[in-house]
């Protein structure tokens, strides 16, 4: 039932080479030679929940290189669609424009935080009982410890969050999280 108990660990995927070299993400990057490496220093056993990616290639590459072969896609959890940005650098763009979309506006032809922020939110209101681990972009991570804290929109900005950390959310009521941020991917026994 949702509302319901639940824990779920969003884990940013490892490094992509658009990362590496500074470009907004697409679906199709691929993992960067420092992201495989990332995953290898380790392998997670399988959570006794469940497993869920962003419908990305970095998420399923991670995912492979972590030891998991099989889990679904969640279209809620996807990147923020950067429309026409997509693959570029961020010095190809204009200041206004790039100020423009820090302050919430969609890039064009792509999506506003806020409609980001509402689709992640989405996924939690779905969220069924027991441990879940979901394997996203950072922005997902940022919407969602923003959405935990009950926070401002400006708060997205302030949240760092490097590849393979993990934000673990404990659902406790209806729209009532507590939360764990760790540097690294939490490692089930």
């Amino acid at each position: 039932m949702v509302g319901e108990r639940a824990t779920v660990d969003f884990v940013v995927h490892a490094m992509t080479t658009a990362q590496h070299e500074a470009r907004f993400p697409a679906p199709d990057d691929a993992l960067s030679r420092a992201g495989v490496l990332q995953c290898r220093r380790g392998t997670l056993s399988p959570p006794p929940g469940g497993l869920l990616l962003s419908p990305s290639r970095a998420a399923r590459e991670t995912a492979t290189e972590l030891g998991w072969h099989q889990a679904p896609e969640e279209p809620l959890l996807s990147d923020q669609h950067v429309g026409v940005w997509q693959g570029r650098a961020l010095e190809e763009l204009n200041l206004p424009d790039i100020v423009s979309w820090r302050a919430g506006a969609a890039p064009p032809e792509g999506e506003s935080r806020n409609a980001q922020m509402r689709r992640v939110e989405e996924f939690l209101r779905r969220l069924g009982p027991g441990p879940t681990i979901a394997i996203v972009p950072q922005t997902v991570l940022r919407c969602a410890m923003v959405i935990a804290l009950g926070g401002a929109d400006e708060a997205f900005w302030r949240i760092d969050a490097e590849p393979l950390s993990t934000l673990r959310l404990r659902r406790r009521a209806r729209d009532q999280y507590s939360i764990h941020l760790t540097p690294r991917p939490v490692f089930y026994a």
